[in-house]
């Protein structure tokens, strides 16, 4: 069997910390893109309510 030294154990802590700031930037990243996905959402919905209300308009004015 094979004696681990400190510098494996140093290696393997170092990588343990990559993998955990690596997963945590990824999740932010997520998150952030999930919050975008929702205000595009939510501009498209308001764009759509505004192009009805302007066509509205548009049509008591034609009427007048």
């Amino acid at each position: 069997m094979t004696q681990l030294d400190e510098s494996h154990d140093l290696l393997h802590a170092k990588n343990k910390d990559r993998y955990y700031t690596q997963n945590k930037y990824i999740n932010t990243l997520y998150s952030i893109a999930d919050k975008l996905e929702q205000r595009i959402a939510k501009l498209e919905r308001v764009l759509e309510s505004h192009a009805k209300c302007i066509g509205e308009m548009r049509e008591k004015k034609d009427d007048w």
